[in-house]
């Protein structure tokens, strides 16, 4: 599918020596509107942005929340009144080369596709005098598709 990255149909800018709380409330309007998404999303950021979202200090327009699990995660979660954004650092970000950059992306319309579905298949490795020990494979080919693109966003560190 090429990746979810190239998937989103918008795309913010933003410059770190002028990130501010105005800054992140242009993020949530701009990720919020227009796109007739849900009013809860995901940001997933590299450490230089989510370092950036952390050192603004927050008050009643904007306000950070709890920690919040969802899905076996463990989000951190903004409010504003545009929705609710639930914050993950992924230093998948970090090691592609794009620290500073994030993903929005709105859960309910995120499709997955099974090519092939996950399945296990024991080994018997001490009938084949391999090792005396019991292993599974585990299987399955699958891949992302973002629909409604406009309901996504890409954050780029211009």
């Amino acid at each position: 599918t090429g990746g979810i990255w190239f998937q989103a149909g918008k795309t913010f800018s933003y410059s770190e020596s002028s990130f501010t709380q105005d800054t992140l409330i242009d993020i949530m309007r701009n990720a919020f509107t227009g796109n007739a998404g849900s009013k809860r999303k995901v940001l997933i950021g590299g450490s230089g942005l989510i370092g950036a979202i952390n050192k603004i200090d927050t008050t009643k327009v904007i306000s950070a929340g709890e920690n919040f699990v969802k899905w076996g995660i463990d989000f951190s979660e903004i409010r504003s009144k545009f929705g609710k954004l639930y914050v993950l650092l992924s230093e998948v970000f970090d090691e592609c080369g794009m620290p500073d950059n994030g993903l929005i992306v709105d859960p309910e319309y995120i499709q997955k596709y099974s090519h092939i579905p996950f399945s296990t298949e024991a080994l018997d490795l001490k009938a084949a005098g391999i090792r005396n020990t019991d292993a599974i494979v585990i299987t399955e080919a699958s891949c992302l598709t973002l629909r409604y693109p406009n309901a996504h966003m890409r954050i780029v560190k211009s």
